[in-house]
């Protein structure tokens, strides 16, 4: 294992995908690909997986990521500490962290855009599941971030941000696909493919599994998988009903390959949530990413 498998490894799980990190990294795409099969071979851990036209960290990948985040911060820390002079000097950093949810579908856009705003600023993404984000807040390892499980921690301000759309999908050929108005009636006893928990953590599919239980439907599990992108495979081939983000499955539903399932008793019930201290007044670029953040927030309030 070197530094430089680990700064790659961090550059693709940044971007998800292996051709944005090469060029970030100005090596070559099979290069990337070599590097990070050492680092796979050498932690005896798959890492990733392929998903679309980009890629998926597995709960390992997760892991390790936490771990890489650490030591290349650590070391880019002290090449600035001796390197004053360097282009990264000029450059403030700005932590931000994301539940897995937001830190796929749009924390690297909005900070994309936040950075084109900001030339100055430099932000470091850091994921995990939501209490541990909390955590890192509270540390103060991180300035601001985007979670869908909050806590009611009391020293954190937990301000609504968006509903997030999840959609049940089903596969074309699915039984329930073919009626034309659907009910929580009809998702009685209904087969679901759902992602394993992460630390031990209910996942987001859980929680809204439990809230349709609560409802008087019984529900089954079909499947567990470890990726979102493994639920969908499972889901067009038939293994059961899905719950997943609607931006995840927005090119299968244009091609016919995945139906959603609009159930409008489970509309809007979950959220994500911008987090941040409230004993700690937030630094000048944390408060302008919050200002971002504000005016990206969808127009329909949150409850």
């Amino acid at each position: 294992m070197t530094l430089h498998q680990l700064e790659i490894f961090v550059a693709v799980a940044r971007h998800l995908n292996l051709r944005k990190a090469s060029e970030e990294l100005h090596i070559s795409e099979p290069s990337v690909s070599q590097q990070l099969k050492l680092l796979e071979e050498d932690l005896k851990a798959k890492l990733y997986v392929k998903a679309g036209r980009g890629i998926e960290l597995t709960e390992e990948g997760q892991r390790c990521l936490s771990a890489a985040e650490s030591v290349v911060r650590q070391v880019s820390e002290l090449r600035r500490s001796f390197h004053s002079k360097s282009i990264e000097s000029d450059l403030r950093p700005l932590k931000v962290g994301g539940s897995h949810g937001p830190s796929i579908w749009c924390l690297p856009s909005i900070l994309a855009a936040f950075r084109r705003k900001h030339p100055t600023v430099l932000p470091t993404l850091r994921t995990d599941v939501s209490h541990e984000i909390e955590k890192m807040v509270l540390n103060s390892d991180l300035d601001i971030a985007l979670i869908t499980a909050p806590s009611g921690v009391d020293s954190l301000v937990y301000m609504p941000f968006r509903r997030e759309e999840y959609v049940i999908v089903a596969s074309a050929g699915h039984p329930v696909a073919k009626k034309g108005r659907f009910t929580l009636a009809d998702l009685n006893r209904a087969a679901f493919v759902i992602r394993r928990r992460i630390k031990g953590r209910m996942t987001r599919t859980e929680e809204l599994l439990r809230d349709i239980e609560k409802r008087g439907i019984k529900v089954n599990i079909a499947m567990y998988c470890d990726t979102s992108e493994a639920v969908k495979g499972a889901v067009k081939n038939g293994a059961g009903l899905g719950i997943v983000h609607r931006d995840m499955v927005r090119p299968e539903i244009k091609r016919g390959e995945l139906k959603v399932i609009k159930v409008r008793e489970l509309e809007g019930l979950i959220k994500s949530y911008i987090v941040y201290r409230k004993d700690r007044p937030l630094s000048p670029d944390a408060q302008a990413f919050l200002d971002f953040l504000r005016q990206r927030a969808s127009k329909q309030p949150v409850h």
